[in-house]
């Protein structure tokens, strides 16, 4: 097999450390299992306790009308505790119930479903785009929050929203669309998704999941919690894997078959993930102390090679990420002075072989280019906050975080090229077998990243007689470092810093009790990832320090909430977007700042919740977002700036949902529509790329439906089928190339939940 000699030598390098991660796979699994079980049994001759803070509604969340459901407090936006229906930002709250009901498994999921987001899709993965901005692989201008503190990726800066970050072990989640770095610093930019995670109850609780489907999708979850008299215990563990659908696609590599047409090659999706939760609440004297672990592992394939030739063997990515989060909190919920420490270190490790150039492209390379790494990164994070609540002159929230990320070197680093040598084919001239290269992020080695954020936010007493409300923060942000040029001949050590004052201002008026009006102003900000950076002796990615410019945003948003009864709710929100110097890779795999573009638009939304009596319950959604191109200035040379009209992201898209359920059972429908979406003049150069996905990403509508039956109270047996009607909708590919990346297609899967 050509390239097997690279493949040979590489793969040994770092065997053993692939092994110890199938052999952790493997053996938590019972340890998992047995840990569940023992905590879900209440401590012997143990009373039950009262809880620690207020008890959920004993009705639950999933029977609350929708006027009750919108006075749940939210706390993303402020984070000060804020009624949903008047809250300062456009946030929307997801329940568990509605998650279950529409069997939403990932937060892609959910976001798809919202205004305001709409798929995109880069390499292997589906990432969410936003007002008009394309997202490609990096995924990293939205912030993730569990549980309060950040969880995006240390070293790319990626809110992880597809199967590594599963649903099963959220109570609620917060999303609020626009920016929120006035609060939260870099990559708060497209919005934000808090996930509250699960609490123990008063009595101890087991909750599982099976599930298997079509593409080969198996998901099992495991969660169980207790209390003790001293700390609320959570245990879960999540199992999901999939091998992905049979497609045939072109590549980028322009290999023909003996009729001289281009070459189409099966797509490469098969891929998995697990994730463990351990959560300790602390309670009577050790009430507001609280301590996770949470250790994440996915794997999966390049679906068409990592530069998207697609590979002629095997090529595996494997990473897990080990987070601990040690926190304080004061314990009185209602305490007018509050306080908050956070303490959080993180690990994130990365196995990959990659198989880059296919022997059968190039004569000068007959046995292709495999690249193998191993690192791992190691982040430290703090934070102190104080917050008051009183009603007086308002209430405040401030304080300052701190963050060190470090990288001491690769465990393994190889290639099968000479990268001095001179490039034959547009690649660097093959050698006989793989030899060591220096670190992948050689530019930090040794070299800490450090930030430092400093916040504070004010929202005022309720004015004009609790028509007029005001909220005002910003934040100040630096991160500075030194760094060892690498791409200077004389590699000097020099030093590089970063700084952003992202402030915010809201206005909140309420002429009556069922209208509100909200203006804001806020700015965000997201500084070059460390891969971005430092990415060097490699031909995965060329790193940019010193040229690259932060990305930044200024966002105007008007929105319009009415609560026509107490089961509908029309809102709309209106929005001037000014996006500068997004950062992405070129065609050579160089980070460069692509383009700036500002967008406007209007996302419209209607609520629905009500009981009707005997004959159930009804919920749902509906949603219409129309998003306009102002003006574009393109920074890479390989781009042409289009003026003329909004590229690379949907002008209109369409999103509704409705989910009703009697007695025993339930069931939910579920469509979205995305309008077409318009290429660059650059991306249709070559007439035969243009002839075979024309000019336009032609529009389509998928959808979905739920349905769950309760066996028993303990027991629930549910199925869902996506893209019901199997709709051949695609995602644009930006670029010259011949295809663009399909939706999935249709897909079914049916689970089996028990409750004790």
């Amino acid at each position: 097999m050509p390239g097997g000699l690279a493949r040979r030598t590489v793969q040994p390098a770092m065997r053993c450390a692939a092994g110890a991660n199938r052999i952790f796979k493997g053996a938590r699994w019972g340890a998992v299992i047995l840990a569940c079980s023992l905590v879900a049994l209440p401590a012997p001759g143990a009373e039950p306790e009262p809880a620690s803070g207020p008890e959920p509604d004993e009705k639950g969340l999933k029977d609350l009308t929708l006027e009750e459901l919108l006075q749940i407090p939210v706390y993303a936006p402020t984070k000060l505790a804020e009624p949903a229906q008047t809250a300062t930002g456009s946030v929307t709250l997801i329940t568990r119930s509605m998650m279950d009901s529409f069997g939403w498994l990932t937060l892609n999921d959910v976001l798809y479903a919202l205004p305001g987001f709409h798929p995109s899709a880069d390499f292997e993965r589906q990432t969410v785009g936003a007002r008009g901005l394309y997202e490609p692989w990096g995924n990293n201008r939205l912030l993730l929050l569990f549980d309060g503190v950040v969880h995006n990726d240390p070293v790319t800066g990626t809110a992880y929203t597809w199967e590594p970050t599963p649903l099963f072990l959220a109570e609620s989640l917060e999303v609020v669309r626009g920016p929120g770095a006035s609060l939260y610093g870099s990559n708060a930019m497209n919005g934000m998704v808090a996930i509250h995670s699960v609490s123990a109850g008063e009595q101890p609780s087991v909750r599982g999941t099976i599930r298997a489907g079509t593409a080969g999708r198996r998901i099992y979850e495991l969660l169980g919690a207790s209390r003790t008299p001293l700390a609320s215990v959570v245990l879960g563990f999540s199992w999901d894997e999939q091998q992905g659908e049979e497609r045939l696609s072109y590549d980028l590599s322009g290999r023909r078959d003996g009729n001289g047409d281009l070459r189409k090659f099966p797509t490469r999706e098969a891929r998995s993930s697990s994730f463990f939760l351990g959560k300790l609440e602390g309670r009577g004297p050790l009430q507001g102390f609280g301590l996770q672990l949470h250790n994440q592992t996915w794997d999966y394939q390049s679906r068409l090679g990592y530069i998207l030739f697609a590979p002629d063997g095997p090529d595996s990515f494997e990473e897990s990420r080990q987070i601990v989060t040690a926190s304080y909190r004061t314990p009185a919920a209602g305490a007018d002075w509050q306080q908050e420490y956070v303490l959080r270190v993180q690990r994130h490790n990365y196995l990959w072989n990659v198989r880059l150039v296919p022997g059968d492209m190039f004569a000068s390379l007959p046995g292709g280019i495999t690249e193998g790494v191993a690192y791992h990164l190691d982040e430290v994070f703090g934070r102190a906050q104080l917050s008051y609540g009183g009603k007086g002159w308002g209430r405040v929230v401030g304080g300052p975080e701190y963050s060190l990320l470090l990288y001491g070197g690769d465990q393994a680093h190889f290639l099968n090229v000479d990268l001095a040598g001179t490039p034959v084919d547009d690649f660097p001239p093959q050698l006989p077998g793989p030899v060591p290269v220096g670190p992948f992020l050689e530019g930090m080695q040794g070299q800490p990243l450090h930030r430092l954020g400093v916040f504070a936010e004010w929202v005022s007493a309720e004015l004009l007689g609790e028509r007029l409300s005001f909220t005002a923060g910003a934040r100040y942000d630096t991160r500075f470092f030194q760094y060892l040029d690498v791409f200077s001949p004389e590699r000097p050590v020099r030093f590089l810093s970063f700084q952003q004052l992202s402030p915010r201002l809201t206005a909140l008026v309420t002429p009556i009790p069922s209208l509100t009006v909200r203006g804001t102003m806020g700015w965000a900000f997201r500084d070059p990832a460390a891969d971005e950076l430092f990415a060097s002796n490699s031909l995965l990615a060329v790193g940019g320090a010193g040229r690259l410019r932060p990305e930044s945003s200024t966002t105007y948003e008007l929105g319009l909430a009415w609560q026509a009864t107490r089961a509908l709710r029309a809102q709309a929100t209106g929005f001037l977007l000014q996006f500068r110097d997004q950062i992405g890779y070129s065609s050579e795999s160089v980070t460069l700042n692509l383009y700036s573009r500002s967008t406007a638009g209007v996302e419209g939304e209607l609520l629905v919740g009500t009981g009707l009596g005997p004959l159930g319950r009804l919920n749902g959604f509906a949603s219409d977002s129309w998003t306009v191109l102002l003006d574009e200035t393109v920074s890479d040379p390989a781009f042409t700036s289009q003026g003329d009209r909004l590229t690379w992201a949907p002008n209109h898209t369409a999103k509704a949902g409705l989910s009703y359920s009697y007695s025993r059972f339930n069931v939910a429908l579920q469509a979205i529509y995305q309008g077409p979406v318009s290429r660059k003049d650059s991306d249709m150069i070559d007439p035969e790329n243009l002839a075979l996905r024309g000019a336009v990403v032609g529009a389509w509508l998928s959808a979905d439906a739920t349905a769950g039956i309760e066996i028993t109270p303990e027991v629930m047996l549910r199925a869902r089928c996506s893209n019901l009607f199997d709709s051949q909708g695609q995602l644009v590919k930006i670029q010259d190339a011949p295809f663009d990346y399909p939706i999935p297609g249709r897909q079914l899967w049916v689970g089996l939940e028990l409750r004790m």
